[in-house]
């Protein structure tokens, strides 16, 4: 995908693909972005939906190089699985991008008094400003609800049409 293009759905390892924009007080940049990625995952009636998020001080393409790597590596691993999966799956997933970029006048990673590792790190509890993160956390549930409202509701109307 070419930059302000993030609200198209794209195959990434053969999963269906979002790119999802947020600001620095994280909101989403393109409201009908979101919308769209809500309504294509009924549409695509997924039942299992992975939403990941890149690490501080990543550009947008490092961002989805990461995703390009975490999700070329599920692939194998699901395609590996010994007797396959437990349950039938219909994967898709979501990339967010936002904003992390230090300036060059902020502190540096190194004297934070937070873990900036990336999307794998786990943060200092104690460190953390929580208040810093609110609104963040708040959006990822409310993506997550969205996701779950839609999946339902396209099964919902699946039986409406079959009947």
């Amino acid at each position: 995908m070419q930059e302000g293009e993030g609200d198209a759905m794209e195959l990434l390892e053969g999963f269906p693909h979002w790119e999802l924009d947020f600001d620095e007080d994280g909101q989403t940049v393109d409201p009908d972005q979101l919308d769209k990625f809500l309504t294509d995952v009924g549409v695509q009636q997924l039942t299992d939906v992975f939403v990941f998020s890149h690490g501080w001080n990543n550009s947008r393409a490092a961002a989805r190089d990461l995703y390009q790597r975490f999700f070329k590596e599920m692939r194998t691993i699901l395609e590996g699985a010994h007797g396959g999966l437990r349950r039938q799956a219909t994967i898709g997933t979501a990339g967010v991008i936002w904003p992390s970029m230090r300036w060059a006048d902020e502190e540096a990673a190194a004297e934070s008094t937070i873990d900036t590792g990336g999307a794998a790190s786990v943060l200092d509890r104690a460190a953390a400003d929580r208040r810093h993160y609110g609104p963040r956390a708040r959006q990822c549930v409310q993506i997550a609800s969205a996701t779950d409202r839609a999946r339902r509701d396209g099964k919902a109307a699946e039986r409406a049409a079959g009947e």
